[in-house]
């Protein structure tokens, strides 16, 4: 999958219902990778997904898993393979809001 395909395809098969099991079985195929990064004392939470190369995507849920809002970016930072947290994506990352 390609930065300018992957839009299209979150646009196309998420929406306010989506669930992080949903989630995960969407990007299962053309993810090799995710990890969690917590947003702070709210329970919010983004999931980041690699793939192919430095593309990543990003799925932002609530306290409550609830989907709020994915986007996608692309990054010369390295995957991190220790388990820890993936890299935060910039704040200039767009996120499109459901």
């Amino acid at each position: 999958m390609t930065s300018a395909e992957l839009p299209a395809y979150n646009r196309a098969n998420v929406s306010r219902e989506t669930a992080v099991d949903d989630v995960a079985e969407l990007m299962a195929q053309p993810a090799s990778d995710s990890g969690w990064i917590y947003l702070g004392g709210s329970g919010a939470r983004q999931q980041i997904f690699r793939l192919n190369g430095n593309l990543r995507a990003v799925f932002e849920f609530d306290r409550n898993d609830r989907l709020v809002a994915y986007g996608s970016f692309e990054t010369t930072e390295p995957w991190k393979q220790d388990g820890s947290e993936p890299m935060v994506p910039d704040s200039d990352v767009p996120l499109i809001l459901l």
